[in-house]
């Protein structure tokens, strides 16, 4: 009986173990943003909200005001998209770790962020 019980306790333990690596990083929160792009160098901020692996928000860049995203977070892969004017997008894809964040842009150029507030 303890031999089982124990099989059962470290079967439960691996179970989440796994469920913990495969869940999404936590990045709802405010974010400075700096774009690179083949124009210039961009400051902006990105705030983004979170619900499991979706993301909502916006992003405010200089000369371009605020734009609404959407996105998703899998494990600690970000992407999210832009719309800059009617109908045309800008794609972003990268990593997260802690609270720093960079990848690049489908459309050409690079991009990076650092949390500027904790979590929610």
């Amino acid at each position: 009986m303890t031999i089982l019980r124990s099989v059962v306790l470290l079967t439960v333990a691996a179970a989440g173990l796994v469920y913990a690596a495969d869940a999404p990083l936590k990045v709802a929160g405010t974010w400075t943003m700096a774009l690179d792009t083949p124009h210039g160098k961009m400051p902006g901020s990105l705030v983004l909200k979170q619900d499991g692996s979706k993301l909502t928000g916006s992003v405010d860049v200089e000369h371009m005001g605020s734009m609404a995203l959407t996105g998703e977070m899998a494990g600690e892969k970000i992407s999210f998209s832009i719309e800059i004017q009617a109908g045309q997008k800008i794609t972003f894809a990268g990593s997260v770790a802690g609270d720093k964040m960079s990848g690049s842009m489908e459309q050409g150029g690079s991009w990076s962020a650092t949390r500027a507030e904790a979590h929610i």
